[in-house]
Order: C-alpha cells, then sequence, then structure tokens
C-alpha cells in the first residue's frame, strides 16, 4: 500500500470539531503555510471590525449632540461614544503593523469586551437600558464573526461580554425594570447564536480554502520541481542551474566562500552506446550520478547538462579532490566492470573557480569548458583521467 501524502491527510470531511480552531489545520505542513494567510485575514478582520465600530460610534456621538444639545443626558452618552471612537481608530491603526495574531486577537476581543463594558456603565449612569444600548449590545455579538476566530475565541468573547452584561445588568435592584432585562437577555442570546452559527460555517469555507489553495501550492512547487529534475539520473538538469545560478552565488558571496564549477564528461561514451547497448549507457550515467552525489556533500549541486556531461557547484572548497575521488570510485565499481566486461569508465573534468562577486553563469562556465578540452586532449593521449582547473575575475 502506498504511503499517504500530505494533501491525503487534509481531503478529510468537514466535522464541527474542525471549526473550534481557525489555525489548527490537522498538519504542521499545512499550518505552516496557513500561518501568513490567517495573519492577513485577522488584521484585515480587526480593521473591518473596528471601523465599523468607529462609524456606529460616530453616528451614535451626532445623534447625541443633535438630538440632546445642551442637556444633561447628552454628555454621558457623547464622552462614553467620544472615547470607543478613540479606541477604535487606535486599535484600526495598530492593527496594520501588527503580524500576530495572537496580538490581534486580543485586541479584537479587548475592543469588544471594553465596548460593552462602556456601554454597561453608560447604562448605569444614565439609569436607562434605551434601545439603542439595547441594540448596541446585541451589535456585539453580531460583529464578532467579522474575526477570523475559531469557535474557541468566539465563545471565549461571547462569555466575557455576556457575563458582564448579565451580572452588571442585574448587580443594582430595581435599576432596570424586569421586561428590559429580559428582552435585552433574548436579543443576546440570539445574536450569540446566530454568530456562533456563521462563525463555525465561516471557519469550515476558511480552512476548504486555505487546504485547497496548500494543495495547489504543493502541485506547483512539485511541477516546478519536476521541470528541474533529470528524469533519468534524478540529477538537477540545465534548467534548475540557469535559474538558480544567481542565488547560489549570492549565498555563496555572502558566507565569504568560493563557489566552484566542475564539468564532468564521460570519455567515448558513444562507443560504450555502440557497443554494449544504451541499457548500458543509461548504467553508466546512473552510476556516475550516483557516486558523485554520494562523495560530494548535501550542499553540493549535481546537475546533468545533457548526453553524458554533468556538473557540480559547490562553495565548500577542495572540489578539485572530492571530483578526483568520486571519478576512481567509478572506475572501481563492480556493477559496471561485470556490465563493461572488466573495461573502465574514464571521465575527464574541468574546474572553475570564481574569484570575484561580479562573474556570471556563462564566464564560469566557458572557464570550466576550457578546462574540460584540456583534460579530455590528454585523456586521448593515454591518460586515464584528468581534471583541469582555472581561476575566473580578479
Amino acid at each position: 500500500m502506498a504511503k499517504s501524502t500530505v494533501t491525503d491527510k487534509i481531503q478529510r470531511e468537514y466535522r464541527l470539531d474542525d471549526a473550534w480552531s481557525s489555525s489548527e489545520f490537522g498538519s504542521p505542513e499545512v499550518n505552516q503555510f496557513a500561518q501568513k494567510l490567517l495573519t492577513l485575514e485577522t488584521q484585515r478582520g480587526l480593521v473591518t471590525l473596528a471601523l465599523l465600530s468607529l462609524t456606529i460610534h460616530v453616528v451614535i456621538f451626532m445623534y447625541s449632540v443633535i438630538a440632546n444639545h445642551n442637556t444633561p443626558q447628552s454628555i454621558p452618552a457623547m464622552s462614553t461614544h467620544g472615547l470607543l471612537v478613540l479606541l477604535s481608530i487606535h486599535i484600526a491603526v495598530s492593527a496594520r503593523w501588527l503580524d500576530d495574531i495572537k496580538v490581534l486577537n486580543l485586541l479584537g476581543m479587548a475592543l469588544l469586551v471594553v465596548t460593552g463594558a462602556a456601554l454597561m456603565l453608560l447604562a448605569h449612569r444614565t439609569t436607562s437600558l434605551s434601545v439603542a444600548l439595547t441594540v448596541g449590545f446585541a451589535t456585539l455579538f453580531m460583529a464578532i464573526p467579522i474575526m477570523t476566530w475559531g469557535l474557541k475565541e468566539s465563545v471565549t468573547a461571547i462569555a466575557l461580554i455576556y457575563v458582564l452584561l448579565t451580572f452588571s445588568s442585574m448587580s443594582v435592584d430595581g435599576r432596570f425594570d424586569t421586561e428590559t432585562l429580559w428582552t435585552l437577555q433574548f436579543l443576546v442570546i440570539a445574536s450569540a447564536v446566530i454568530a456562533l452559527v456563521l462563525i463555525a460555517r465561516n471557519v469550515g469555507i476558511r480552512k476548504h480554502d486555505i487546504r485547497s489553495r496548500f494543495e495547489l501550492d504543493q502541485s506547483r512547487r512539485n511541477m516546478e520541481r519536476l521541470s528541474n529534475i533529470d528524469p533519468l539520473t534524478g540529477c538537477w538538469n540545465r534548467r534548475f542551474l540557469s535559474q538558480n545560478f544567481g542565488s547560489i552565488a549570492e549565498d555563496s558571496q555572502k558566507s565569504g566562500q568560493v563557489l566552484e564549477l566542475a564539468l564532468l564528461d564521460i570519455d567515448l561514451f558513444k562507443s560504450y552506446n555502440d557497443t554494449f547497448g544504451h541499457q548500458v549507457g543509461d548504467q553508466i550515467l546512473c552510476t556516475l550520478a550516483e557516486i558523485v552525489k554520494k562523495r560530494l556533500p548535501e550542499s553540493a549541486f549535481v546537475m546533468r547538462l545533457g548526453g553524458d556531461e554533468f556538473a557540480v557547484l559547490y562553495d565548500g572548497g577542495g572540489l578539485h579532490d572530492l571530483v578526483l575521488e568520486s571519478l576512481d570510485c567509478l572506475k572501481q565499481d563492480s556493477s559496471l566492470n561485470i556490465a563493461l566486461n572488466g573495461r573502465e569508465v574514464t571521465v575527464s573534468a574541468g574546474i572553475s573557480q570564481s574569484k570575484s562577486s561580479i562573474v556570471g553563469l556563462d564566464e564560469l562556465y566557458q572557464s570550466a569548458d576550457q578546462q574540460l578540452y584540456i583534460a579530455k586532449r590528454l585523456s586521448r593521449s593515454e591518460v586515464p583521467t584528468q581534471v583541469g582547473s582555472h581561476g575566473v575575475g580578479s
């Protein structure tokens, strides 16, 4: 049975417990992929929540000024909603500069709880639960789905606001009439239930979207990787070298290492194909690739440029000796000796070194190719294996 992949694990049917957390996807890879997306969505959600709060309190503030101009009842309402306007502006601005999901969630929860506390204090101050205040309390719960919360964060926020409103409204006997308190309870509970249903649905949709985007990203990466891999030997190909040389050279320069490029070419490779068949020729190519990758550190890039030509890009030093060791191992490989009836496989190589940060791939390749040509001529003059080296740049 084939091993299940990451995408197999994340293709699960949606469950209710999946809505408990908005950031847990059951896979470390998906969690890491979702982190940046969730941070951006949480920022946008908090900014939207703050702007909604700002709009509501500005409207109520203006209404208090117009409807109760210069009356004692207008002063508490104006001051309360004025402070909430300032708080909303502060949170909307702060959210754009924060990239920690936990901090963003705490700010959103603080905005809702502080708003609920301020409205309740205003109700105590005016000794009246007006229609505007009652609607304001219900709006707190209806606004929760704007945040990218799961049920865990949402239930926490709802519980805090509900306990605050319930205990505060009942803390002073006779201050609010019973019918108004029951109306408030009904609106709060109904709004909370609606909010939780919307949140559970939103989390499911959001997680499905993120998982789908993860699968697409993985497919894109796999396709990109396959397009850079030689299918026969498993080495990187010429396309990989062309696309990634700049970043590899930049990393080498930053670390202060000398970047080296080695070109390897199997001597008289066509004769092996003609004499022993293409299957043996493929075996030679695969064996050479396997030995070179095994002998060189993992930080080295081994590439098949085409035909019987290979390249090695390395900045760890001592590439000349590592290449010679690899070629000696190739000549001693028992499986090849059997397939070739004891005939040795020889390889010529040319190596160039980048001694300047401004050396490009073409210049480095050309220098290595010249050394390879010299080594080839020596090899055909009955020298089994030659490695030529040359420095490029000042």
